[in-house]
């Protein structure tokens, strides 16, 4: 499988120090992605959303209010993405209506950046340094 270093936004999950989806609150628990460094994490259903750069995932940390952590880690079979989910309350619906080919609601563009892959696996906890 071809990998490639990556960057993911990660919220800080119930537990301390827990590594969760950055919006975990909006999906079920069989969904939420947990990470911990050195383990691989792969979704059940869908992609995972990364970034191509350490910057990148600053931006999108600080423009989205996520308290959590940045991640550097290594990502396998990266695509580019145009778009994600606006207003995603279910997250099985949406990645089931994408394969499908059906018109996905609520779409906007993606920001600057993301990537989509099919599992990441976290390295290292990236000192997080706010952006100007």
């Amino acid at each position: 499988m071809k990998t490639q270093e990556a960057y993911k936004v990660v919220s800080q999950g119930y537990g301390k120090g827990e590594m969760v989806s950055a919006f975990y609150w909006q999906y079920r628990d069989q969904f939420v992605l947990k990470y911990v460094l050195n383990k691989k994490t792969t979704p059940k259903i869908g992609k995972i959303f990364v970034f191509e750069t350490l910057d990148q995932a600053r931006n999108f940390k600080k423009l989205k209010f996520i308290n959590g952590y940045i991640l550097k880690g290594q990502a396998e079979e990266i695509k580019t993405v145009e778009w994600v989910c606006g207003l995603c309350l279910n997250i099985e619906e949406f990645w089931l209506t994408k394969k499908s080919g059906d018109k996905l609601p609520f779409v906007k563009d993606a920001p600057n950046g993301t990537l989509f892959c099919d599992s990441f696996t976290p390295t290292e906890i990236v000192k997080d340094i706010p952006t100007e």
